[in-house]
């Protein structure tokens, strides 16, 4: 097992029995972060978990819907539609109580062609979900008829060569989805 020592140069020197030699590792710097933790101001979104993601749209952080965990303190488990924004993390004004949507957990919220997304996902009473919808502005809500994919949740949604692409989930099929616009 070679033994690594960084000299006042810079210089990472690895030893090895019976050669010894040395990298250069001034070119390599390591990035230096910090978290800071924010508190929203009052009145903001009710305590919960399972957000199947967030995004950014339009110079907003938006966070929508979600749900509670089933710990013995929060019992029944709790599913929301409800949709919030923030230009600065700390100001979340509420721009609908309840989306047309079907409250869910485990969804996704991809930004993609410039609308708003909420796809698939789960609620205990309806199962999992194959609904799609999009908002360009987080309260006028359109659906997307005639998804060919079996319902599911905790798909991964990624946007590549414009288009939005669904790949597996919870359905445990390895089945890959591709959204793209027909026209302008």
């Amino acid at each position: 097992m070679p033994t690594i020592f960084r000299s006042l140069l810079g210089l990472a020197v690895c030893l090895l029995l019976p050669t010894a030699f040395a990298i250069d590792t001034r070119a390599a710097e390591i990035p230096d972060y910090e978290w800071q933790q924010i508190t929203p101001r009052e009145q903001c979104w009710s305590a919960r978990g399972m957000i199947g993601g967030s995004a950014v749209m339009n110079g907003r952080i938006w966070i929508l819907g979600g749900g509670t965990y089933d710990p013995p303190t929060t019992r029944p488990r709790k599913f929301y539609n409800d949709v919030w924004s923030s230009a600065d993390g700390i100001d979340w004004p509420r721009h609908t109580a309840e989306a047309p949507w079907f409250p869910r957990k485990s969804y996704d919220v991809p930004i993609w062609d410039n609308p708003l997304w909420v796809i698939e996902g789960y609620h205990e009473k309806g199962g999992k979900r194959s609904d799609v919808w999009d908002a360009p502005d987080g309260i006028q809500w359109t659906e997307l008829s005639d998804t060919p994919w079996k319902p599911r949740h905790a798909a991964s949604l990624v946007v590549h060569n414009g288009s939005l692409w669904m790949i597996a989930g919870n359905n445990m099929q390895p089945d890959v989805g591709r959204l793209t616009r027909k026209s302008r």
